[in-house]
């Protein structure tokens, strides 16, 4: 059952981006902001998934990625708006 509410989420998913891919008109901006974006992600994701047997040191490193990567996001926005 857990596999079939998954196909359910994730088809649509994947259609809809599929299709963001394809008609968004794609400039060196705009890959640069996705990546820092992805890496964002990236990073919230390891963090919401840790697990208390986990070493403390790879949650702090892991926060420190957060913290470094939305600081380069937000950097990134702020050049862009001048």
């Amino acid at each position: 059952m857990e596999k079939i509410s998954g196909l359910i989420f994730w088809i649509p998913v994947a259609l809809f981006f599929s299709v963001f891919l394809f008609f968004v008109r794609w400039n060196m901006d705009r890959i640069r902001l996705s990546a820092l974006a992805l890496v964002l992600f990236f990073f919230i994701y390891q963090v919401l998934n840790h697990r208390h047997f986990e070493p403390p040191l790879l949650l702090a490193v892991r926060i420190l990625g957060v913290f470094v990567s939305m600081l380069l996001l937000i950097l990134f926005l702020k050049k862009q708006s001048r």
